[in-house]
C-alpha cells in the first residue's frame, strides 16, 4: 500500500488542532452550500473471474445541496478514486443523492447515507490489444465527518466514506457477461464546505 505522506501529515494536523477549536461552536446551518475533499482511498471489484486485490490510490469528492433544517442537509454527491501499477490503471466514480444528518444544530458532527450508480473500470495496456474491463451497478453510501468553523462561512474537517454496490454486470471491452461483481470503495481524507 503506497502512502501519501502529504496526506498524512495534513491529516495529523487536523487531528492535532488546539483545544480552542475543538471547543469553538459551530454556526446554525442555513441555505445552499457546497463543499469538495480529498484524500485517499482503497477499492475493489469481487467476481467470479475477477482476480483483483484492494488498491490504494488518491480519492476526491465534490457535493452541493440546501439546508433542509439546522440538523438536516439534502444534497448531491460525486466520488472519485484512482490508482495507477504499471500499465494498469483502475477508476471508480459514484453519484449519489445523500442526506447529511446533525445530531446537534451547533455541532460540526455528522452523518450521512446515500442512493446512486456506481461504476469501476480496469484498463491493462499489457494486453494487446488493450484490455478494459468495466462494471455499473446501483450503490450505497455510508459516511460521517466533522466540520470545523474556521471563518464564518468556511468549514474543514476530517471524513470518511463508504460506497458499496453488489449485482453490476461485468463488460470486457464491449461485450457485456452473465458474470456479476461487487464493487467497494472505502475512502478518509480532508474537506471543506462552504455554506
Amino acid at each position: 500500500m503506497r502512502r501519501h505522506p502529504l496526506l498524512s501529515s495534513a491529516l495529523a494536523l487536523l487531528l492535532l488542532l488546539p483545544a480552542t477549536l475543538a471547543a469553538q461552536k459551530g454556526g446554525v446551518r442555513r441555505g445552499f452550500w457546497l463543499g469538495g475533499g480529498i484524500g485517499e482511498g482503497s477499492a475493489k471489484i469481487a467476481c467470479n473471474i475477477c482476480v483483483d486485490e484492494r488498491k490504494s490510490g488518491i480519492t476526491a469528492y465534490a457535493r452541493m445541496g440546501f439546508t433542509a433544517t439546522s440538523t438536516l442537509r439534502v444534497g448531491i454527491e460525486g466520488s472519485a478514486w484512482q490508482h495507477k501499477e504499471d500499465d494498469v490503471q483502475r477508476r471508480m466514480l459514484a453519484l449519489a443523492g445523500t442526506v447529511y444528518l446533525y445530531p446537534s444544530p451547533r455541532s460540526g458532527f455528522y452523518v450521512k447515507a446515500g442512493l446512486g450508480l456506481a461504476k469501476y473500470r480496469i484498463r491493462d495496456d499489457n494486453q494487446n490489444p488493450t484490455q478494459t474491463l468495466t462494471v455499473q451497478a446501483f450503490s450505497g453510501q455510508l459516511g460521517l465527518g466533522y466540520e470545523f468553523r474556521v471563518l464564518k462561512d468556511v468549514a474543514i474537517g476530517p471524513w470518511a466514506n463508504l460506497v458499496a454496490s453488489t449485482g453490476g454486470s461485468v463488460r470486457i471491452d464491449n461485450t457485456v457477461t452473465t458474470v456479476s461483481s461487487h464493487l467497494s470503495l472505502v475512502q478518509v481524507g480532508i474537506g471543506v464546505t462552504w455554506h
